[in-house]
């Protein structure tokens, strides 16, 4: 007698129009070119064409072809997908993007040299509150400690606050091996995930310019008010000469931009095929879906260090500031969802906020500045964002960069679980009295209770421990059984 499950996938067989030989043996991908994929975009400058060895690429439109690609592996019919030609960043919250699209991928991290201003905490809040998208960020190339030489110290220090560091439906992307090793570029910055890049999974493009398009792109191209890098824009007139791979097919080009729209496609696919599902069931259900079981380190980097880095939260859930909660499932990722929808639940967010009674003190057994603040709220964590401002030792703006501010953190949660954590900084602002704005945001802490004390180590620094003027604390959380559920269902 077959068995039910057998039987029910029978049915599904015969339902897609295929033979269910083909159909079991995963020979046939299943068509859902009937089901419309859901509003979707790439968010890039595509002014960035250099390379850091100055060689003209298609990056923007690489990562914008791997989204639509893995769509169309996923069995979904794609058109072109929109490249919005702008930074995925600055003003992003002036602009109607997060409200227009369910999905977006972003190939970028914020410059570090853009002194614009950024909006107070609350304007972000509100825009979220709004949204209901999952923009999906690539977390960058900047390195980790399994591979110390291909790590860029100064571009990990440099982590700077946006309008995704008070999200809470964002997910930040690392990159792994097809094998599953942690690659050496990947930044150490606590990434949500980590998954492939499109091209380890089968993607080929032209990437780089050809001679002729590169002459062509330099003799027609003209400088706006806000196009372009200023690096560009300076190096644009110089000679160059194009890349020996130009105009060859390319199925090997490395970076966390080629991951995060391969994840943005997936996560596309799945709010197309479950449209009921919001932002938040999305995110929760797909860094629940990830797993640390299946990672290895390749020969040459330092596999006690992974070990190390993963820490285990009060509801059992392993993150790490190298992968994150893990290797992204797409299939168990539609398998919660669809938990989600036969129960008829949703994650609901709600927000926590705690702004009142603060204890600051220095901490002479950990030297290091200690902040503690009280929740009186219950709630279930989906994303802690703590926020502080700090006035540093130094007035000069190059040792404040160098040494003035912390490279990492450690936040407590009221269950005891302590992450380190890298700090985005804000614009450095000598002049404003209430001190330079700091954030950390993680989902490390998912599904633990928010009620209690949440506690900021603020380590010594060269120059001394900078003094904390000010701090907040947001939780995005939720109250309702569906993230218990799900977390009970990890294996």
């Amino acid at each position: 007698m077959a068995r039910p499950s057998a039987l029910l996938r029978a049915i599904g067989c015969a339902t897609l129009g295929t033979t269910l030989t083909a159909c079991f043996n995963h020979v046939v991908q299943p068509d859902y070119s009937s089901i419309p994929i859901v509003p979707v975009a790439h968010i890039e400058p595509a002014t960035r064409f250099l390379t850091k060895d100055r060689m003209f690429t298609h990056h923007a439109a690489s990562a914008r072809g791997i989204f639509k690609w893995r769509i169309e592996k996923n069995g979904h019919h794609a058109s072109v997908i929109p490249l919005i030609d702008e930074d995925a960043y600055d003003g992003i919250e002036g602009k109607d993007h997060l409200l227009r699209y369910k999905v977006v991928s972003i190939s970028s991290t914020p410059s570090p040299f853009d002194k614009t201003p950024r909006p107070e905490a609350e304007q972000f809040l509100s825009l979220w509150m709004k949204a209901d998208i999952n923009p999906v960020i690539a977390a960058g190339n900047a390195g980790n400690k399994l591979c110390p030489e291909e790590r860029n110290y100064d571009a990990l220090r440099r982590q700077m606050v946006s309008a995704y560091s008070y999200a809470d439906s964002a997910l930040f992307t690392g990159a792994v091996t097809p094998d599953n090793a942690v690659t050496c570029y990947t930044s150490e910055n606590a990434p949500d995930i980590v998954y492939p890049t499109g091209y380890k999974q089968g993607f080929c493009n032209a990437y780089y310019m050809t001679q002729r398009e590169i002459d062509d792109f330099r003799a027609t191209m003209t400088t706006g008010e806000k196009e372009g890098t200023k690096l560009q824009w300076a190096l644009i007139h110089e000679v160059f000469t194009a890349h020996p791979d130009a105009g060859k097919l390319n199925c090997d080009i490395r970076g966390t931009s080629f991951v995060s729209p391969n994840v943005a496609a997936h996560i596309a696919t799945l709010r197309s095929r479950f449209p009921m599902a919001t932002d938040q069931d999305i995110r929760a259900t797909a860094l629940l879906s990830a797993s640390q079981d299946d990672l290895i380190t390749d020969p040459g980097q330092d596999g006690a260090y992974l070990k190390q880095s993963m820490v285990r939260n009060a509801r059992g859930l392993r993150h790490s500031t190298l992968t994150g909660f893990g290797i992204y499932d797409p299939d168990r990722h539609e398998n919660l969802l669809r938990h989600l929808r036969n129960n008829g639940q949703h994650i609901t967010p709600t927000l926590v906020r705690h702004s009142g009674d603060k204890n600051i003190r220095f901490d002479f057994q950990r030297n290091a500045r200690r902040v503690s603040m009280h929740v009186p709220d219950s709630a279930a964590t989906l994303q802690t964002i703590f926020e502080f401002r700090v006035t540093p030792q130094t007035t000069s703006p190059y040792e404040i960069y160098q040494n003035g501010l912390p490279e990492d953190v450690s936040l407590i949660s009221p269950s005891g679980t302590e992450v380190k954590l890298l700090a985005a900084w804000d614009r450095p602002s000598l002049a404003d009295p209430r001190g330079m704005r700091l954030v950390v945001s993680t989902s490390a802490f998912l599904g633990e209770e928010t009620k209690g004390t949440w506690t900021l180590i603020l380590p010594q620094m060269y120059f001394g421990t900078p003094e904390v003027t000010d701090a907040k604390l947001y939780i995005w959380g939720t109250t309702g059984p569906a993230l218990n559920s799900l977390i009970e269902l990890k294996p």
